[in-house]
């Protein structure tokens, strides 16, 4: 019984060792009557980020971008004028 407590404990020791960290990142919606609020956070490093306004499309949108190797920069999140989001 030791025995198998022992090598069960290692064996968890040794799985939590070989884990990856993981950068997941959370997108979320809340609506109320008319009001739709569009949220998220970005895990990944460096924690820098940017405000970019883009006006040469047909609408108007606004991203947030960080920068993401191997890009220079890379929007994460956006919003359009007509309310299209994506993250």
């Amino acid at each position: 019984m030791k025995r198998t407590k022992l090598a069960s404990g290692l064996l968890l020791l040794l799985t939590l060792l070989m884990i990856h960290p993981v950068y997941a990142c959370t997108i979320f919606t809340a609506k109320q009557d008319e009001t739709v609020l569009f949220a998220g956070n970005e895990d990944q490093k460096p924690k820098d980020a940017y405000l970019i306004v883009d006006t040469s499309g047909t609408y108007g949108v606004v991203y947030i971008g960080t920068s993401y190797s191997p890009l220079p920069l890379a929007e994460m999140t956006g919003i359009n004028e007509q309310g299209l989001c994506y993250g």
